[in-house]
């Protein structure tokens, strides 16, 4: 292994002698990438257990197909246009809040 930061070094060597170079930082490389990689998996696994499963929530979505109608006709006549309205989702708010 010579100097490979001096270009006149690097035209001293053979096509053989920089393919091996270039493979070993190559493998090298790809040898830590692999390492953190595996490193990363394990922690994750290591956090997971640790922080616990979380418990599954269930969401309960009412049909109010109605009300869902009567909203969606209210925002389009509110807004006055021709574009489609689509109501994903509302909360009821009390007067005086």
């Amino acid at each position: 292994m010579g100097d490979f930061t001096n270009p006149e070094f690097l035209n001293t060597l053979s096509f053989s002698d920089k393919l091996t170079n270039s493979l070993m930082v190559t493998v090298l490389g790809m040898a830590i990438t692999f390492f953190i990689l595996i490193l990363l998996m394990f922690s994750i696994k290591l956090l997971s257990k640790v922080a616990g499963k979380t418990k599954n929530v269930e969401i309960v979505e009412e049909d109010d197909l109605e009300l869902v109608a009567v909203l969606t006709a209210a925002i389009s006549e509110y807004n006055r246009s021709d574009s489609k309205v689509v109501v994903h989702s509302y909360k009821e708010i009390k007067p005086g809040v």
